[in-house]
């Protein structure tokens, strides 16, 4: 696993609030201490990472507005310590292999959540 400062910064790419809403209460019942931001458009992404490169990101991978797969580069260039883990509504292994040789470090079905805290802190 990737060093990570605590608390972590989690930057979450996502149209939805229901995602950010059950990692935060999922950080808090664990005790792991993060901070969230979301985006949904590109650009915000983009000034996000600039700004204040987060330890994770975490995609959506129904994210309807661009191409998700092109962060990949972004966020490598960006930063070498940077876990990007993409989300995902059902346990697709094909898609899965897809999203790693694109350059994720972890695939989750949206029922794995609860793995995120340990993922990102062992």
């Amino acid at each position: 696993m990737r060093h990570v400062n605590y608390p972590l910064h989690i930057l979450i790419l996502d149209e939805s609030s229901e995602t950010l809403s059950h990692l935060e209460q999922l950080f808090k019942k664990t005790r792991c201490i993060a901070s969230f931001h979301q985006v949904c458009v590109y650009e915000q992404f983009v000034r996000h990472i600039e700004q204040r490169p987060p330890d994770a990101v975490l995609i959506s991978s129904t994210l309807q507005k661009w191409e998700t797969r092109s962060i990949f580069p972004i966020c490598h260039v960006t930063s070498e310590t940077m876990s990007i883990i993409v989300i995902r509504g059902s346990d697709d292994t094909r898609q899965a292999v897809e999203w790693m040789k694109a350059g994720s470090d972890d695939y989750l079905t949206v029922e794995e959540l609860d793995r995120l805290p340990g993922i990102l802190t062992d």
